[in-house]
């Protein structure tokens, strides 16, 4: 009836039917999407995401999303995904991080996260005397992360939320 009144063919109905089936429908019953995935594969989802206009919707992942690299524009595929990170890049490890650049230009940027892993080892067994795990807590704001040693002498390692803006990395202090 609607087809007669509005001169709009049975064909065209169809047509349109297709084509609204077709297009990306937002879901509103997702909080947020836990993205595991390597590097490459995140670069990939990140953008399908926004084309299916899930593109507001927070993404969180692990670290392997983010690789140390001197193109900036392969970081701009996984902008606004939280995962977590080592202070390595961030905070007071910045001048040690920068030596070592300095020092080993020609360094492979994947071996980076092992010089964060020696300079923790370093600051550890400096330190091995006055660590007591009688104490409740001890804490170490390492390289890797802040280093707590409980009281069975076990060492948990927190690290900092971040994400890429604008293509490089951020630490991110609420999200």
């Amino acid at each position: 009836l609607i087809a007669q009144v509005t001169n709009v063919s049975i064909q065209d109905v169809h047509k349109f039917k297709k084509e609204q089936v077709d297009m990306p429908v937002y879901r509103q019953d997702i909080d947020f999407i836990f993205l595991a995935a390597q590097a490459a594969q995140a670069q990939q989802i990140k953008p399908t995401l926004s084309f299916y206009l899930a593109d507001d919707l927070p993404v969180y992942a692990t670290s392997h999303v983010y690789t140390l690299n001197d193109n900036l524009s392969k970081n701009n595929d996984i902008e606004n995904i939280y995962f977590a990170s080592m202070p390595w890049l961030f905070y007071s490890h910045a001048q040690i991080y920068q030596q070592i650049n300095h020092h080993w230009p020609q360094s492979p940027l994947h071996l980076h996260n092992m010089y964060a892993l020696g300079v923790d080892a370093f600051m550890l067994a400096a330190n091995l005397t006055q660590i007591d795990v009688k104490q409740p807590q001890y804490l170490i704001f390492g390289a890797t992360g802040d280093l707590l040693i409980n009281q069975q002498g076990i060492i948990q390692r927190h690290l900092i939320w971040s994400k890429i803006r604008q293509g490089k990395l951020k630490a991110v202090t609420s999200h």
